[in-house]
This record gives structure tokens, sequence and C-alpha cells, in this order.
């Protein structure tokens, strides 16, 4: 059950990626005026060249930080919420570390904070 949950949530979270990063074009695949590549992948809706030179201008060192402290931001988030919750019920660390994340992917895929 929990690699296919795992599998599931890998390949949702591969499509949401992908149309973060680009905006398919099926109607003109459909038409036949452009192949499926080009339908796929030629219309980014980011300008990589403007997002390489500001991340050229980002200190490594508070990126790094970042990416190490947030995850244990969120281990420490799901263990207050069982303790909180534990009156109700066990919530596990994993649980809840999986819920959180849910959470935030939310919060940034919904308009007007919804998730």
């Amino acid at each position: 059950m929990n690699s296919r949950r795992f599998i599931i949530g890998s390949v949702f979270s591969v499509i949401l990626l992908y149309l973060i990063i680009w905006t398919p074009q099926i109607n003109a695949f459909i038409e036949g005026r452009v192949s499926l590549t080009e339908a796929l992948f030629s219309n980014t809706r980011l300008d990589f060249k403007n997002l390489w030179g500001v991340l050229k201008t980002v200190h490594p060192a508070w990126l790094l930080s970042g990416f190490i402290i947030t995850p244990f931001h969120v281990l420490l988030r799901a263990h207050r919420w069982a303790v909180m919750i534990k009156p109700l019920g066990r919530l596990g660390l994993y649980d809840g570390f999986s819920i959180q994340m849910v959470g935030y992917m939310a919060n940034s895929a919904l308009p007007l904070r919804l998730g």
C-alpha cells in the first residue's frame, strides 16, 4: 500500500511540476500544426535566462540553510500536531509530516489559500 501511495504521489508531483514549468499546446497538436514534443515542451512559463540571473545572485549559504532547516521545521510542526491531538488518537510523525507537506502543496496550488 505504501509503495502504491508513493508512486501515485510521485506521478502527481511530476505532473504538477510539468504544468508549473510548461504550457501544453494540445489543440495545436490535434490540429497537426506542431509535433507532440513541440506541443508539450516548446512553450515555457518561466524565463530561464532571467531565473538563472536571479539564482546567480543568491548567497549559497542562505539557500543551503533553507533546504536544511525547512524539513526540521515541518517535523517539529508535525510533532506539535501529534501532541495537540493526542487526546483524540495517535498521529505518527510520518503521517503528520505527510499532512503538513500536502497542506503546503495545497496552499501553493489552490487560490486564496484554500489548502
